[in-house]
């Protein structure tokens, strides 16, 4: 089981994007919405991910079929995400699955009204990332 907590620099999920019509502009999420680390660990078959920002807040549960959420009751950032038998579908396939975390954690958070879709658009940048997938499941 890892507690340790990896940083995440904000330049490996928080890539500028660009609208090109009349102009050049520039878009980044806040940094307020894109997490400063992360840790996981299993507890029996549930990978358990926890997520630090730049400040933190009290949370409320957001219960998903495949997850638990812990969402900061202002901001709507996930901080904390319990996804369900993840252990027994990832043995499944073998390998790491980006895919099975977006299904389990954005894409059921998306429907909420209280989730942030910017925070949300950094955890999938997160997710995408092969940067830290060695760390993400623990050993």
């Amino acid at each position: 089981m890892k507690n340790l907590w990896f940083k995440i620099p904000q330049e490996t999920i928080n890539k500028p994007s660009t609208l090109v019509e009349d102009g050049k502009i520039t878009f980044t999420l806040s940094p307020w919405d894109v997490p400063t680390a992360f840790k996981s660990s299993v507890i029996g078959e549930d990978l358990v991910i926890e997520f630090k920002y730049m400040s933190e807040e009290k949370v409320f549960t957001l219960k998903e079929k495949n997850a638990v959420l812990k969402v900061g009751n202002n901001s709507g950032r996930v901080y904390k995400a319990t996804i369900k038998d993840f252990a027994k579908s990832d043995a499944q396939t073998g390998s790491f699955n980006a895919e099975l975390l977006l299904e389990f954690i954005i894409e059921p958070a998306l429907q909420e009204s209280k989730v942030s879709k910017n925070n949300l658009d950094a955890l999938k940048n997160f997710f995408k990332s092969e940067t830290y997938r060695h760390d993400l499941l623990p050993a």
